[in-house]
C-alpha cells in the first residue's frame, strides 16, 4: 500500500514538471504560407526580397507553422510594431489551432509596406515576428494588355469590320453562280452589268474564293476573342466576344448583303483580292482539292428550274411580262414531260351512250344539254367496250319521234375511234391530232405484260411507242380480243384538253355546259352555280298554244297593261306563240332528290316577263326565309312592262336594256309551261304594229292653184279602209312610239309584204 502511494506521488510530480515546462515554452514561428483555391485569385507569389505577395481585398488561407503555438490567443498584423497593430484575429476564428500549426482566413487591404505578424499569449504577451519571409505584401492586381487600351480598342473595331465584311462576302460573292453572273452581264441593268463584270473573274474560282473568305473570317473572329479575353477575363470576355461576333459580325452584314450583296461584293473587290493574295499558299491547294472531290461550281439552268422561275415570276407579277404569255411558256415547257393520263378526263366523268339507247326526246335532250359534239358509244351495258363515236351532226335529220337506236346511227356513219395508252406522251398524241383525222381518243390501261413493263413501254423511242400503241388498239378492236391484249378504259382525251394544258387556261365555248379544273384535277364542274339535280333540268321552247288557250292568254294580257291594246293582232299572236317555254325535268340516275330550275334568282338582273300557264312554281324570299307556291296565271317581272309603258307615254325611245332585280327566287321542280316576253321581243312587236299603222294611214298632201294659203287636199290612202285612219286616238301609247324604220316604209307597198316581218 505504501509502495502504491509513493508511485502515485512520483507520477504527479513528473506531470507537474511537464506542465510547468510547457508553460515556459515561448511561441516561435518557423514559416508562413498563403493558400487559395485553384484558379482563384489570392496568392500572387514572392517578391525579390522573399516577401509573400497576395492580392488585396481577397480572402485567403493563412497557415502559420512553428512551435508552442497552442499558447497563442491572438494573431495580429501591423506595419511597424505590435503595439500599433491594426488587425487582430482572435483564437475563436482559428479553424485549425495546434502546437505546430495555426490556420485561419483573412483578406488584406492594399498597403505600401508589408504586414508583419504579431502573436499574443497569456504567458509571454506580444511577440513580433521579424523574419521578412513571414511578411505579407498586399497589392492591387493590375491587368496588363498586349497593347494600350485605345490601340487595342481600335484594333477590335478593325477586326469587327473585317469579320462583317467576310461574313457578308460569303453571301454577296457566292449567292450568284457564274452562269447567273453571265446572264446579268448581258441582260441586267447598267449597275448590275458593272457589278457582275467586277465579280465574275473571282467567282469562276469558286472553291478558292470560298476558302479565302471563310479562313479570313475564322482568323479575325479568333483574334477578336483573344483581344477580349486579354482586356476582360472570364465570363465577361466570353459574353462580349460572342455578342459582338454574332450581331456585328454575322447578323447585320448578312441581312444587308441578302439585299445588296452584288453591290457590296463589287465595291469591296480589291479587299477580297488582297485576302486571296496573302492567303494564297493556304487557299490554292484547298481550292484544288475541293475542285477534284466536291466539283467545280457549274450551274446548268435545266428545264425544271426554268419552269419554276417562270412560275415565281408569274406569282410575283414581276416586270412588264404578260401573265398569259408566262402561262403559255410554262405550259409548253411542262407539256413535254406529261403523259396522256395527266391530261385526260376520267372515264367516270365522260358522257357516253349505250348503242341500245333510243334517240327519243329524253335522250336528245340529254345530248343537247351535255354540250358535247362527239359522244362515245359503248356496247350494251359495258362502258369498257366503246365501239364507235356519235357526232351531234349525225342527229340533224333524225326526228325525236322516230325512235331510232344509237347503234343504227353510229353504225351508218362509222366514225373512226382511236384508243391510246395512258402512258403515251402528250406531244405524240398531239402530232396525231394535227393530222386532222380525229381530235378525240379513248384512253386505255393495257394489261399486256409482254409489251408493258411497270406502266411504260420498254422501248422509249417515240415512233416505236406509237406503233406498239396502234397495234395494241387494233388487237383490242377484234371481235374476240385475246386475254393478253385486255385493256381497261380509264378516260378520254381531246385536242381541246391538250390545248388547255398548253395555254394553262380553260377553253369554254358557247356549247359547253361543264368545264374542267386542271389545277385540282376535278372534272365536269358545272359552269353555273347549281346543284347536281339542277344539271339535268332546263327550259326549252314549247309547242304552240291551242286556240282556246291563246284566246285566254291574249285576254289576260290585254287586261294587264295597255301596251297590248292596239298591238297588231298578228304581231300579238306571234309574240305569244313564239315565246311559249316549258321546263324539262330529267332527274339524275339513282337520285332521290328531284330536279329543280330557277326562272328568277334573288339579286340577279332579269330582262323578261314571265306568265305561268300550266304547272306550279315556288317563290322563296331569302331574307325572310318565306316560301310560297304559285299556280297558273301568276306573272312575274311586271316592272319591265311598266317601264316600257312609261317610257313610251313620255315620248322617249324605249330600250332593250330595261331590267329589274327580283328580291325573290322563282323555282320550278316539276312540269311547267309559261309565257316569256323579253324586252327585245316586246319592243319588236310594238314597232311592227306602229309600222303597219303608219303605212295604212292616209298620207295628205296640200296643193294650191289659186290661193297659196288655201289649197285642195290630195288624199292617198294605203290600206283596206280609209276609216282606219280615224280610229287612231290621241291618247294611244302607239302615237308616241319612235319609229327608226322610216326608210323601210318607202320600200313596202302593201301589208302582204309585212307578213315575213311580222312573223
Amino acid at each position: 500500500m505504501i509502495i502504491k502511494i509513493l508511485l502515485l506521488f512520483f507520477l504527479l510530480c513528473i506531470q507537474n514538471v511537464r506542465i510547468e515546462g510547457k508553460l515556459d515554452v515561448k511561441p516561435t514561428v518557423s514559416g508562413v504560407r498563403v493558400e487559395s483555391d485553384v484558379g482563384a485569385p489570392g496568392f500572387l507569389g514572392y517578391s525579390d526580397a522573399g516577401e509573400i505577395m497576395v492580392e488585396a481585398n481577397t480572402l485567403v488561407d493563412i497557415v502559420i507553422f512553428g512551435h508552442g503555438l497552442e499558447d497563442v490567443d491572438m494573431v495580429a498584423f501591423t506595419d511597424s510594431v505590435c503595439v500599433t497593430s491594426e488587425f487582430n484575429i482572435s483564437e475563436s476564428t482559428f479553424y485549425i489551432h495546434k502546437d505546430m500549426k495555426i490556420v485561419f482566413k483573412y483578406s488584406f487591404i492594399a498597403w505600401p509596406t508589408p504586414w508583419r505578424i504579431c502573436l499574443k499569449s497569456e504567458s509571454h504577451g506580444l511577440i513580433q515576428i521579424d523574419d521578412d519571409r513571414t511578411w505579407i505584401q498586399a497589392v492591387e492586381k493590375t491587368h496588363e494588355t498586349y497593347l494600350p487600351i485605345w490601340m487595342q480598342s481600335a484594333l477590335l473595331c478593325l477586326l469587327f469590320s473585317i469579320s462583317a465584311l467576310c461574313s457578308g462576302l460569303t453571301i454577296g460573292l457566292m449567292m450568284l453562280t457564274p452562269q447567273e453572273l453571265s446572264i446579268l452581264m448581258k441582260s441586267g441593268t447598267p449597275s448590275e452589268k458593272k457589278y457582275a463584270s467586277s465579280i465574275y473573274p473571282l467567282r469562276i474560282h469558286g472553291n478558292r474564293l470560298l476558302c479565302t473568305v471563310i479562313i479570313m473570317n475564322v482568323i479575325v473572329n479568333t483574334g477578336i476573342a483573344i483581344l477580349f479575353d486579354n482586356m476582360a477575363e472570364g465570363l465577361v470576355a466570353f459574353v462580349a466576344s460572342t455578342i459582338g461576333i454574332v450581331i456585328f459580325g454575322e447578323i447585320v452584314p448578312q441581312s444587308i448583303c441578302v439585299k445588296y450583296g452584288l453591290a457590296v461584293g463589287a465595291n469591296t473587290i480589291l479587299i477580297t483580292k488582297f485576302f486571296m493574295i496573302i492567303l494564297f499558299p493556304l487557299t490554292w491547294p484547298l481550292g484544288k482539292i475541293l475542285d477534284i472531290y466536291a466539283g467545280v461550281d457549274i450551274d446548268v439552268v435545266n428545264r425544271s428550274r426554268m419552269v419554276e422561275m417562270l412560275k415565281m415570276g408569274m406569282e410575283n407579277q414581276a416586270g412588264d411580262i404578260d401573265l398569259s404569255t408566262l402561262k403559255i411558256a410554262i405550259g409548253a415547257m411542262e407539256l413535254i414531260k406529261k403523259s396522256v393520263k395527266d391530261v385526260m378526263t376520267d372515264i367516270d366523268d365522260v358522257f357516253m351512250l349505250s348503242e341500245d339507247q333510243v334517240l327519243n326526246a329524253e335522250t336528245m335532250t340529254k345530248i343537247s344539254d351535255s354540250g358535247y359534239t362527239r359522244i362515245p358509244v359503248y356496247e350494251g351495258n359495258n362502258r369498257n367496250k366503246v365501239k364507235n363515236l356519235l357526232y351531234v351532226t349525225d342527229l340533224a335529220l333524225i326526228g325525236k319521234d322516230n325512235n331510232i337506236t344509237v347503234k343504227a346511227v353510229a353504225g351508218f356513219n362509222k366514225r373512226r375511234l382511236r384508243i391510246v395508252d395512258e402512258n403515251m406522251p402528250v406531244l405524240a398524241l398531239m402530232d396525231e391530232f394535227k393530222m386532222g383525222e380525229y381530235h378525240l381518243a379513248m384512253v386505255a390501261k393495257a394489261h399486256d405484260v409482254k409489251k408493258h413493263h411497270h406502266g411504260k413501254f420498254v422501248d422509249d423511242k417515240m415512233d416505236n411507242f406509237i406503233m406498239k400503241s396502234m397495234k395494241l388498239v387494233e388487237a383490242t378492236m377484234l371481235p374476240e380480243a385475246p386475254e393478253d391484249h385486255a385493256i381497261t378504259l380509264v378516260g378520254l382525251i381531246t385536242l381541246e384538253d391538250i390545248t388547255e394544258e398548253l395555254l394553262q387556261a380553260e377553253i369554254t365555248d358557247e356549247t359547253d355546259c361543264y368545264i374542267t379544273d386542271d389545277a385540282q384535277k376535278k372534272r365536269r364542274t358545272n359552269t353555273s352555280k347549281k346543284s347536281i339535280a339542277e344539271l339535268y333540268c332546263s327550259e326549252k321552247k314549247s309547242e304552240r298554244l291551242s286556240l282556246h288557250m291563246l284566246e285566254m292568254t291574249e285576254k289576260w294580257l290585254l287586261e294587264k297593261t295597255p301596251l297590248f291594246e292596239e298591238m297588231n293582232p298578228k304581231a300579238f299572236e306571234n309574240l305569244i306563240q313564239r315565246n311559249i317555254r316549258e321546263v324539262l325535268i330529267v332527274p339524275p340516275k339513282n337520285s332521290t332528290s328531284p330536279g329543280t330550275l330557277n326562272l328568277f334568282e334573288a339579286g340577279e338582273m332579269s330582262k323578261r316577263f314571265v306568265l305561268i300557264l300550266e304547272g306550279k312554281a315556288s317563290i322563296k324570299f331569302n331574307e325572310k326565309d318565306l316560301l310560297f307556291e304559285c299556280g297558273p296565271w301568276t306573272c312575274f317581272g311586271e316592272d319591265i312592262l311598266n317601264k316600257m309603258e312609261l317610257c313610251i307615254r313620255d315620248g322617249k325611245e324605249p330600250l332593250t336594256g330595261f331590267f329589274f332585280v327580283p328580291d325573290y327566287t322563282l323555282t320550278v321542280s316539276g312540269p311547267c309551261r309559261f309565257l316569256q316576253i323579253s324586252t327585245s321581243s316586246l319592243l319588236h312587236s310594238l314597232r311592227i304594229t306602229q309600222f303597219v299603222k303608219e303605212i295604212r294611214t292616209p298620207k295628205i298632201s296640200v296643193t294650191s292653184d289659186d290661193d297659196p294659203g288655201l289649197g285642195s287636199r290630195k288624199v292617198s290612202i294605203m290600206g283596206n279602209s280609209p276609216t282606219e285612219a280615224r280610229k287612231r286616238s290621241s291618247t294611244s301609247v302607239m302615237t308616241n312610239l319612235a319609229l327608226p324604220t322610216a326608210r323601210l316604209a318607202a320600200k313596202i307597198a302593201s301589208v302582204e309584204e309585212l307578213k315575213p316581218l311580222i312573223e
